[in-house]
């Protein structure tokens, strides 16, 4: 049930906000043509709920940077 994986992944990430939005954009980069939405949603919940190392950005790291970072895979300054 998915309300269970959601549980599981709040376990390991602190902030809900962000778990929801890593999910949800790990969802549609995970998605394949052809197949239901929700069966990726579910495996996505089941990645987060097994990961321990969440590498978050600083909190010197203004949003905008992190943003352009996350686009081009570098890591915030």
């Amino acid at each position: 049930m998915r309300s269970e994986l959601v549980l599981a992944a709040a376990k390991q990430w602190s902030n809900r906000y962000l778990l929801m939005r890593v999910a949800s954009v790990a969802t549609r980069k995970f998605h394949r043509p052809h197949s239901r939405i929700q069966e990726t949603t579910n495996e996505v919940l089941m990645r987060l709920a097994k990961s321990t190392n969440i590498d978050l950005p600083s909190k010197d790291a203004s949003p905008i940077n992190y943003r352009l970072c996350a686009k081009s895979g570098q890591k915030a300054a």
